[in-house]
């Protein structure tokens, strides 16, 4: 995975933490191994490899930088320091531009619905979809949370791999049955019932099942 993109050990670091978090026997050494040599390799990327030392690949007139892609948290220029400083100082304003955008509500819906959101019942795993909500969350530049870009990969993958574990986890969950009156494995059938039909229907409309208008890759129909 590091040799995909420069900011993919990034990922690999939250995938570290949710095997940590784990509480097995053995995971939390290997979470903390994977965290440790994810961010080496990430540090000998940019300082050897790279012209940009910059996490968001600035610092260098070489370099293609991504500082514009979240233009809107970042005052006067100030790199990833505008952008921490925005988070920490100002986060009605984030919540604004993240949680109220209408766009970035969409994009969320297009790639959890058709999951039953079982991506959010994956307790501790959960971690592993962070840095990708991170991304694209945060970003002022549409493509970055549009499902016809590669932005989604960030996210995607891990969102499919937590899904059996969100199922799993709410069928373990003895406040279901009392809850909802519902026996957990009639449950996880009507939930896997709801997950292929939902999927069949975002690949018909926004995939590539069938021709039509509204399927794009990047820019372009």
């Amino acid at each position: 995975l590091w040799l995909c993109r420069e900011d993919v050990p990034l990922l690999c670091c939250f995938v570290g933490g949710a095997t940590a978090l784990r509480g097995k026997k053995g995971y939390g050494h290997v979470g903390v191994l994977t965290i440790v040599c994810s961010i080496a390799y990430y540090i000998t990327v940019k300082k050897l490899f790279m012209p940009a030392p910059g996490l968001l690949n600035t610092g260098s007139k070489e370099a293609y930088s991504y500082e514009y892609y979240f233009r809107t948290l970042i005052p006067h220029n100030k790199g990833i320091g505008g952008l921490a400083l925005t988070l920490l100082t100002n986060p009605i304003y984030v919540i604004e531009k993240v949680l109220l955008s209408q766009y970035k509500l969409l994009y969320l819906v297009q790639l959890f619905v058709p999951l039953a959101l079982l991506p959010l019942f994956a307790k501790r795993a959960r971690v592993m979809l962070a840095y990708g909500l991170l991304v694209t969350m945060l970003a002022s530049r549409k493509p970055v949370y549009q499902i016809g870009f590669q932005y989604s990969c960030l996210i995607f993958p891990m969102a499919f791999a937590l899904a059996p574990l969100g199922l799993r986890g709410l069928m373990e969950d003895n406040r279901i049955e009392r809850w909802l009156g519902v026996r957990p494995e009639r449950l996880a059938r009507g939930l896997l019932g709801f997950v292929l039909a939902a999927s069949l229907i975002m690949s018909w409309k926004f995939g590539a099942l069938l021709p039509n208008d509204a399927f794009r890759g990047g820019f372009s129909p």
